[in-house]
């Protein structure tokens, strides 16, 4: 007997084979089970995977910041910078954040929260703007020793 199913039904394959004599009886049998669940959006720039999806939900994009976990819920972050944040309220606020912890040195998150108004059943989009490269502080001396404004640059290697 196999089974196949869908919407948490788990697919099963079973084999059990018997047989029953005068003097006894012999019993065997053989089990497997499996189970995938997730959810997957499909959008301008590729798909993204999730554990789980709801009615009204948020693809959060973050450009370059793989491996950033959100605040609410088990999401991270994937190889392009997005998430899906599932299960959001349908007519009000909803705040998305971003863990900026584990960004390497050179990724910088300015805004690390998004609020967000999705309507029933919406897919709406979190974005979070990201910048790349590395901060470089210069302070310039005349040939007097007297400082000018410090500079500030930011550069990509």
């Amino acid at each position: 007997m196999q089974n196949w199913g869908n919407q948490n039904q788990p697919g099963n394959s079973n084999l059990n084979m018997g047989w029953q004599g005068s003097k006894g009886s012999i019993n065997v049998g053989y089990g497997h089970s499996h189970n995938i669940t997730g959810g997957a959006i499909a959008h301008s720039e590729g798909q993204t995977l999730s554990r789980s999806l709801g009615s009204s939900m948020a693809l959060v994009s973050a450009p370059d910041a793989s491996g950033v976990r959100l605040t609410s819920g088990n999401g991270v972050t994937d190889w392009q910078g997005f998430a899906v944040a599932p299960y959001l309220s349908d007519y009000t606020s909803n705040n998305i954040g971003l863990d900026p912890s584990p960004l390497p040195d050179n990724v910088d998150l300015p805004k690390t929260n998004v609020e967000v108004y999705p309507t029933k059943g919406a897919v709406v989009k979190a974005d979070f703007a990201t910048r790349i490269g590395y901060l470089l502080l210069m302070t310039l001396t005349r040939v007097g020793g007297m400082g000018i404004v410090p500079l500030v640059r930011r550069f990509r290697c």
